[in-house]
């Protein structure tokens, strides 16, 4: 039922095995802060709501876990402050995803990088962001749009979207601050005994300092706290799959694109897609499309490990098909990443042909530890945005599948429209099309399914053509027939079976006449559409058109309009046709003299 379950064991183990490691460390962690919240009760027997809620919000410790505890010791949860605090904490992220961000008028320019200097503040120690989740670290500096603080409080905030923007730099992190392309992470800093939470919303690298902007949730920091910093896994992991993916993308395009040198001019990195900018002279046919994702999803499906190290500058520029941004600046020693190929054994023989055969390039992003990671890969957008310069935008993971379960259906709506004929499939084609025109899929899977869809819109078009070419024909064979059958009669009243092209076509065969006045009904849908024709010695003699349309509108509602020899008009009255005949032939024998 589940083929990947054997095929990725290895991989399956080793995520269970980081799963229940981690869930041990939260245990353990959960334990030792609950003794420590117990022992600060005194002689109370019910336990802090505010403390239950921030050793599951914070740590993850289970609720059920702590109410198990509490009930083993004789004590009680109060359930009710557990509540409010819950609920406050629904409120800020709510605060969250409005988008207010945390870091807004919160800087470091040149002027406060030379005063920690001077301070003697050393520089932000970030290496454990490559192998940590989280690190105990210790506040160095708190900085607000007004410059450097002390401490800051929660009582300077008296509701969540009040709360003052604050920035945080600590002596090391495991964050990922905004670089390369690559969003930065949040989460939070919490102190060792829990009595304040800041909420980290994003993360800026100035002059080697890394600066925590965001919000205090509860209680107070100062300089000279300890703290523990710990990223948001739920959004690192997306990130981490979109820049390796990215990195794969770079190198199917070289792969690919034959004869074209695609070099790197921008990237962005995001929790819900990347984006890809490089040199191309033009666009990339559907064809290529396929193959590039085609060999990027080939890759992902190998299950290639990723390696990173860091390499002296000169060494690394020997590396045989080794990638780097044009213009960019690069530290020394600089980070490698390869997809595929060991490192150390790349190093041995960097000038090596080999290594043409596998992604290898300059970065200090956060990769995968294997392709398969990255589950899919789709390309939902292709574009140019400058001279020369194309961009592609793709997504991983979960919103990779998305995008294939959103083609299966369109595609099941497109083969479908083959079993539908008229008014039915006149909507749904008018439906579908603007569900092409903003579905987020694979460019390839939108060429085929427009191609598809555009074959049969056309075969319909052309089916309605030659039906209303006909419906026209016969309609006026049919008012040809009756004036011939009735030479002597000077008026007819005619119901015909279409309107549109049909209706008009009639009007001007009458109008060649020159002797007959026709008054034409038919039934278009919601709608009664009427049109008359009357020469000029019958106006002449008591009959005008625009009043005989006033006449049929009186039944058929709508509006009508025209002039003396013509008029025409559109009714909502459609179960009132047969009186609207009626109606017309009575005025026509009352105002004919």
């Amino acid at each position: 039922m589940f083929p990947e379950i054997t095929r990725n064991t290895d991989l399956i183990k080793e995520i269970l095995c980081e799963e229940e490691e981690s869930f041990a460390r939260t245990l353990d962690r959960g334990e030792r802060l609950f003794e420590q919240t117990v022992a600060k009760m005194g002689d109370s027997k019910t336990i802090p709501g505010a403390s239950v809620w921030r050793l599951y919000d914070t740590y993850g410790f289970p609720v059920d876990l702590t109410r198990i505890m509490a009930e083993e010791s004789g004590l009680a949860v109060d359930e009710e402050e557990f509540e409010r605090e819950k609920q406050a904490a629904r409120e800020l992220s709510k605060r969250k995803k409005g988008g207010n961000a945390g870091g807004a008028g919160v800087s470091l320019d040149v002027h406060s990088i030379a005063e920690l200097g001077d301070k003697g503040v050393a520089k932000t120690d970030d290496s454990p962001k490559y192998t940590s989740r989280s690190v105990e670290a210790k506040i160095l500096a708190v900085v607000t749009s007004a410059g450097f603080s002390d401490s800051e409080s929660r009582s300077l905030a008296t509701n969540p979207d009040d709360a003052p923007a604050v920035g945080v730099l600590l002596d090391r992190t495991v964050f990922y601050a905004e670089q390369g392309g690559q969003e930065s992470d949040s989460g939070s800093l919490v102190s060792a005994d829990l009595s304040a939470e800041f909420t980290v919303e994003d993360v800026q690298v100035f002059g080697g300092y890394v600066l925590h902007t965001g919000f205090l949730k509860y209680g107070s920091l100062q300089v000279g706290d300890s703290v523990e910093a710990q990223y948001d896994v739920l959004r690192r992991l997306p990130i981490r799959n979109n820049h390796s993916a990215t990195h794969v993308l770079n190198f199917a395009l070289r792969q690919v694109l034959d004869g074209e040198e695609p070099d790197q001019r921008g990237s962005l990195v995001a929790p819900d897609r990347l984006r890809f900018d490089f040199a191309c002279k033009a666009a990339i046919s559907p064809e290529h499309m396929r193959d590039i994702e085609a060999l990027t999803n080939q890759i992902i499906g190998k299950n290639l490990p990723v390696f990173a190290k860091e390499v002296s500058l000169e060494q690394a520029r020997q590396i045989n098909g080794l990638r780097a941004v044009f213009g960019e600046v690069y530290p020394d020693p600089v980070r490698v990443v390869s997809i595929g190929a060991d490192l150390d054994a790349v190093l041995k023989n960097p000038e090596s042909d080999e290594w043409t055969k596998y992604s290898i390039e300059f970065c200090g992003g956060t990769h995968v530890a294997g392709t398969a990671d990255m589950k899919a890969f789709v390309i939902i957008e292709e574009s140019a945005i400058a001279k020369g310069v194309r961009r592609i935008v793709a997504v991983t993971g979960a919103e990779a599948a998305k995008a294939s379960l959103l083609h299966a259906s369109l595609k099941a709506e497109v083969a479908k429209l083959k079993t539908l004929t008229g008014a039915d499939l006149d909507n749904e084609i008018k439906r579908l099309t603007k569900e092409l025109d903003s579905a987020s899929i694979g460019v390839y899977d939108k060429h085929v399914l427009r191609t598809d869809f555009e074959a049969i819109r056309l075969a319909h078009v052309e089916a309605e053509k030659l039906a209303k070419a006909q419906a026209a024909k016969l309609a006026v064979e049919l008012v040809q027939q009756r004036i011939e059958e009735n030479p002597d009669q000077d008026v007819f009243v005619v119901e015909l079976a279409v309107a549109g092209k049909a209706m008009t076509q009639v009007a001007t065969f009458v109008k060649g006449l020159k002797t007959k006045a026709v008054y034409l009904l038919a039934v278009d849908g919601a709608r009664v559409a009427h049109q008359c024709v009357v020469p000029k010695q019958l106006v002449s003699r008591g009959l005008k058109a625009s009043e005989w349309a006033g006449a049929v509108s009186a039944v058929v509602g709508g509006k009508k309009g025209g002039k003396d020899e013509s008029a025409q008009g559109s009714g909502t009255e459609t179960g009132k046709i047969a009186e609207a005949v009626q109606a017309a032939e009575e005025f026509a024998k009352a105002h004919l003299q």
